[in-house]
């Protein structure tokens, strides 16, 4: 599925961030960034040891746009959990002890 500027400029205007997922394959995908809320329902899997479901989850979660992905393609699937927290921004902080 071919993507506009427009489209993106149109992604961004709503969502603020978005992140573009290129696959081995060929495909793309679009993800936006997760919300707080979206991040620690998904943490729930971390703390089962689901690190791979915890990425999936907020892929699934996220997904805006681009090629359609199949789910049962776990090698696909995979690769892209292991991207999905390289899309969270946090600003730095500081800490300074007094």
């Amino acid at each position: 599925m071919e993507v506009t500027a427009e489209q993106i400029a149109k992604w961004k205007q709503q969502y603020g961030s978005v992140s573009k997922l290129k696959l081995a394959s060929g495909e793309v995908v679009y993800v936006r960034q997760p919300t707080t809320q979206e991040i620690e329902y998904a943490s729930a899997n971390l703390m089962q040891g689901k690190t791979y479901t915890f990425g999936i989850t907020l892929f699934k979660t996220c997904q805006i746009g681009g090629d359609q992905i199949d789910g049962k393609d776990e090698a696909k699937m995979r690769g892209i959990a292991q991207q999905m927290t390289s899309i969270i921004e946090v600003t730095a902080v500081e800490v300074e002890k007094l």
